[in-house]
């Protein structure tokens, strides 16, 4: 992660980088969980890559495993990036609908034929500000 932001971090042609992916920040099986993981990603991108922010949804569960949910799946933008002032993330799917709570019922079709990952979405002004 940190060659990714250090890479993104030298003089670019485009300064409007975003970062979407799945960073398994879910735990370090058992030994900490997802919040005690999600802090040093943070540091990460404070101290690699002060050009950007961690755009930190309302609803922290992006993924279902083993009856829990969990905030692995992020969204990084470049602090300079006009289009993305104000932007917030946020959360779809099956994680959005179940409120980060335990499902009760049978796991969704979209668990079993798509991903235990739901969408992390932000929104973008379509227009180069910058």
């Amino acid at each position: 992660m940190d060659a990714i932001f250090a890479t993104l971090s030298q003089d670019m042609p485009d300064a409007d980088p975003v970062i979407l992916g799945d960073f398994n920040t879910m735990g370090a099986e058992g030994r900490m969980g997802p919040a005690d993981e999600i802090a040093p990603f943070e540091e990460t991108i404070r101290a690699e890559a002060p050009g950007f922010r961690l755009l930190t949804p309302a609803l922290k569960c992006t993924e279902y495993f083993n009856g829990h949910c969990g905030w692995l799946d992020h969204i990084v933008v470049s602090q300079a990036m006009l289009e993305a002032r104000g932007a917030e993330a946020c959360v779809t799917g099956y994680c959005a609908l179940a409120g980060a709570l335990r499902l009760s019922d049978a796991m969704p079709a979209a668990y079993h034929r798509i991903s235990n990952d739901c969408p992390a979405v932000v929104e973008i002004e379509n227009r180069d500000l910058d």
